[in-house]
């Protein structure tokens, strides 16, 4: 802050001029007592003496003399007066002296130089009785913000459109945020206020009282186990086991949509249909046959026939016969 925002227009007794400088000078109203002969003293503070001002007043142009004399005339009543400090602003001051100077090369103006003594302040009311409603109504507390800001939008876009829609855009923008504030702040005060949680949580506890225990991993394992247990037991030779149980499961049949067939039981091997083995076959037991027997060059029968006939010289055929 400095003269540019807080400089005030000089007056005394209310009588305005202009002010050129001013100066201010202040002094302690002190007791000395020292003795006769001695370089020590006994100095007693009893305060402060008034401060002393010192103003330089100008008035100038046709109306100077009118002027002047307004102060003048100030400055010789009697008591103390208002001054108005361009400075120190209100202050209760007695005129102890002043001069009024002339000077030829400047026309129409005159200089005066006051010294002034700052009195006693008069005594004012901290506060300033005023009177005041007994009541105020509701309506018109929104009211007179409202019809203020009214007021200055209208100016504002009389003088600056471009203004007035920005600043009308921040405050929607304004309003939006606070909305949105006040949303978050009702949402979380409902939060912490529904009783949702504390049913949740009963919840909870009751579904822990509740737990069952029970795994139905562990009981579908136990179950298989049990299976592959009595599926071994068809396999043994056990008495308790049925015997035609024990021959179902020991034996195996693979077919066909052709009539083919392949059992295999205890016993052995049945094929039903036409068998061809490619490769060698190695017999170590007999082999009986219902048919004929051939290999590439014919059948054992044809070679029966042609060894019952066939004869060696004068000798008889084989008897008997091979069948």
């Amino acid at each position: 802050m400095g003269w540019k925002d807080d400089l005030q227009d000089a007056s005394f007794r209310g009588v305005q001029f202009e002010c050129t400088s001013t100066n201010e000078s202040g002094s302690k109203s002190l007791a000395v007592k020292q003795p006769p002969y001695s370089n020590k003293a006994s100095v007693e503070d009893m305060g402060n003496n008034p401060l002393k001002i010192s103003i330089d007043a100008v008035f100038s142009g046709e109306n100077y003399k009118i002027e002047m004399d307004a102060l003048w005339a100030a400055l010789v009543a009697t008591g103390s007066g208002e001054l108005i400090h361009p400075i120190h602003g209100v202050m209760q001051v007695y005129a102890e002296s002043y001069q009024i100077g002339h000077v030829a090369e400047e026309v129409d103006a005159c200089k005066i130089s006051i010294e002034f003594i700052q009195a006693e302040d008069k005594e004012r009311p901290l506060f300033i009785p005023i009177a005041v409603p007994v009541s105020i109504p509701l309506y018109s507390i929104p009211d007179s913000p409202v019809s203020a800001l009214q007021s200055v939008l209208k100016k504002l876009q009389q003088f600056n459109p471009n203004k007035f829609f920005s600043f009308v855009n921040k405050i929607r923008d304004g309003i939006s945020a606070a909305r949105q504030f006040l949303g978050t702040v009702k949402g979380a005060i409902e939060n912490v206020l529904s009783p949702d949680w504390i049913v949740g949580l009963i919840d909870d506890a009751t579904r822990l009282a509740t737990f069952d225990t029970n795994i139905s991993a562990i009981s579908k394992w136990r179950d298989v186990f049990k299976r592959i247990q009595r599926f071994e037991k068809l396999f043994q030779n056990d008495d308790d086991t049925p015997k035609v149980m024990q021959q179902t499961w020991r034996a195996v049949q693979v077919y066909d949509q052709f009539g083919h067939q392949v059992l295999l039981h205890q016993d052995g091997i049945k094929m039903t249909g036409n068998v061809e083995i490619v490769g060698g076959l190695k017999v170590s037991e007999n082999i009986e046959s219902e048919g004929e027997v051939s290999d590439k060059t014919g059948s054992m029968q044809q070679m029966r026939v042609t060894y019952n006939i066939h004869l060696h010289g004068s000798s008889p055929p084989a008897a008997p016969p091979m069948e």
